[in-house]
């Protein structure tokens, strides 16, 4: 019982945290946007003064006055009102994020470690969930299952543990790679986003000592030495799948009938993945086009539903490890 009341007290400081934060966000992004017209004042005012307006009107009348006293002054003042326009807008910026973001973040920050947390201890012992940790960028692009390395990348939400005989681990990753494109007579530096979603790997049931990659069929295949295509006898599947090998022998083993069915299946889940079995381990790309772990400010600490979502997003992707097979160990790996 003493336990359900600690829980409860966390939930109520966490429901308080949000509060606050929700305030703070709505009053600062109102601040922001009341001084951003002072900001924006003085080079109005000068852009007013110096515009021609029709001779005979009142625009005119309160604008000669004003032009004939600044008419020598006008780069300096536009260059003043300018700069000042800048200088607010940044101040704005910073004030914004400072006094109505960073609340906000603190509360995520802090919903997660907590709630997650809670959540793998009543509904997956097995598992644990490091708010700090992630796959990195050098394991993920060690992987080869993109035609580029990442240029900006973010990795969290990180779980491991142990899925019935199976060791995993996953993590949501966003990789982006460095464009260059000619706009407006000059060339610009962008970063174009190549894959968005969850980073699943686990531990496989057949020793093997190839490397054996599934891509979308449709999709740019990155050239690994050593690696040749891979015909396989499942017309759907080929549909689907282009397969890369280094060893053909290895890979029709490790991708029998069955595996091949279960892929295809995934795949209707997981619309655009791919895979990678390598140091007898399983690696899934899958994508996903929202953030699965981030809770709302809009949403009570705990709110069950949010909650439940949670357990049923984690529980989905354990699902894979059944729906995979992956618990099977008749082929004497321990």
């Amino acid at each position: 019982m003493a336990s359900v009341s600690v829980t409860e007290t966390v939930y109520d400081r966490l429901e308080s945290q949000r509060l606050a934060a929700l305030r703070a966000f709505w009053l600062t992004a109102v601040i922001c946007v009341l001084l951003l017209p002072l900001a924006a004042l003085p080079l109005a005012g000068g852009m007013f003064v110096m515009f021609d307006h029709p001779p005979g009107t009142a625009m005119a009348a309160l604008a000669e006055p004003a032009r004939a006293f600044l008419e020598p002054y006008v780069q300096p003042v536009l260059l003043g009102a300018s700069v000042w326009l800048f200088v607010g807008l940044y101040l704005a910026g910073r004030y914004f994020v400072r006094h109505g973001r960073q609340p906000v973040w603190d509360y995520i920050r802090n919903f997660k470690a907590v709630v997650l947390n809670h959540v793998c201890e009543l509904h997956f012992p097995g598992l644990s969930y490091d708010p700090k940790g992630c796959i990195g960028y050098d394991e993920f692009d060690a992987t080869n299952l993109f035609a580029y390395t990442s240029d900006e990348y973010r990795s969290e939400d990180f779980f491991g543990g142990r899925s019935g005989q199976t060791d995993i681990h996953f993590a949501e990753v966003l990789a982006k790679r460095e464009r260059r494109r000619f706009s407006k007579g000059s060339f610009e530096t962008y970063y174009d986003e190549f894959f968005r979603g969850l980073v699943f790997v686990a531990d496989f049931h057949k020793h093997f000592h190839s490397h054996t990659r599934l891509i979308p069929r449709d999709r740019k295949l990155k050239k690994v030495r050593g690696e040749r295509p891979v015909t396989m006898e499942d017309p759907e599947f080929e549909e689907i799948f282009a397969t890369v090998s280094t060893d053909q022998v290895d890979a029709r083993y490790v991708l029998s009938s069955s595996m091949i069915r279960r892929f295809v299946d995934l795949n209707k889940r997981f619309p655009g993945m791919r895979a990678l079995f390598r140091d007898e381990q399983l690696v899934l790309a899958l994508p996903r086009h929202r953030d699965l772990f981030e809770p709302s400010l809009y949403r009570r600490a705990r709110s069950s539903a949010q909650i439940g979502e949670f357990v049923r997003d984690i529980k989905g992707l354990l699902q894979i490890v059944d729906e995979m097979n992956l618990n099977t160990r008749i082929w004497s790996k321990v």
